[in-house]
């Protein structure tokens, strides 16, 4: 339900301008006249991607949607969730640039290498219900290009390991943050490839209290991503006092 009807506009005509998270709040869009480009704000309360700036149009015809299901059929169009695909490799043969594919939750083994074409998306439904496994572990899981949008989905097996290796080799300040279903991503193979863990998707501090005690009896302080959460917190409702919401994530990797 709505609770407020409005919707205020904001406008500008600078080419390239993108509004930040301040400027845009709930019920405004902002449109870019010299772009052509539509921004909202995205906001899925602390679940998967959190809070962003997201492009609604982008001055040109918008691509495909390619819909995969645990229940599909890789014979079928893709082109609704009824005639979905049964793998993302088989909606990725098909994409073309500026096509997206969604994925509902399920495992899903994939004969990799999942190679994209460029500015193509794959977006789960849900971040703690899709997975996506490799049916060939010595192969990239997928193999993208450029402008390509990953999110949402959750990859398991060596795969994943391989890929996070080159990653640091290649580019080794960058620094990894292993998040998966609330820490589900935190085993001892991850242990070498990852600068940091998040813990859980509540950042209720009481709530904190007890989940990283839990993690400090295995792991040193230095690995676990500890944020000032806010007051209410967006999963429990329940308001706490900044110094001690800032008290308890002072134990680990902080963050505001």
């Amino acid at each position: 339900m709505l609770i407020e009807p409005k919707i205020r506009l904001k406008r500008s005509l600078t080419a390239g301008s993108v509004p930040s998270l301040e400027q845009l709040t709930y019920g405004e869009l902002a449109i870019n006249h010299f772009d052509g480009t539509v921004f909202v704000r995205q906001d899925t309360e602390g679940v998967g991607i959190a809070t962003r700036v997201v492009t609604v149009g982008a001055g040109r015809s918008i691509g495909n949607t390619f819909f995969v299901t645990v229940e599909g059929n890789d014979l079928n169009s893709g082109l609704t969730q009824q005639d979905a695909f049964a793998s993302v490799k088989r909606a990725s043969e098909l994409a073309q640039p500026g096509d997206t594919i969604k994925v509902s939750a399920g495992l899903y083994t994939e004969n990799n290498p999942i190679i994209l074409r460029d500015n193509v998306s794959v977006e789960g439904f849900e971040l703690r219900n899709c997975y996506i496994a490799p049916n060939n572990p010595n192969q990239d899981l997928f193999q993208i290009n450029n402008a390509c949008h990953l999110t949402d989905l959750a990859f398991i097996g060596k795969a994943v390991y391989a890929l996070m290796a080159r990653i640091r080799k290649q580019f080794p300040h960058v620094e990894i943050e292993s998040c998966a279903s609330g820490g589900g991503r935190l085993d001892m193979g991850v242990l070498q490839h990852a600068t940091r863990f998040w813990p859980s998707d509540t950042n209720d501090a009481l709530d904190r209290v007890r989940v990283q005690t839990g993690f400090l009896s295995m792991l040193p302080p230095e690995l676990m991503g500890s944020h000032v959460g806010p007051s209410p917190c967006h999963l429990t409702g329940r308001q706490h006092a900044m110094a001690f919401r800032a008290g308890v994530a002072l134990w680990g990797h902080m963050g505001v």
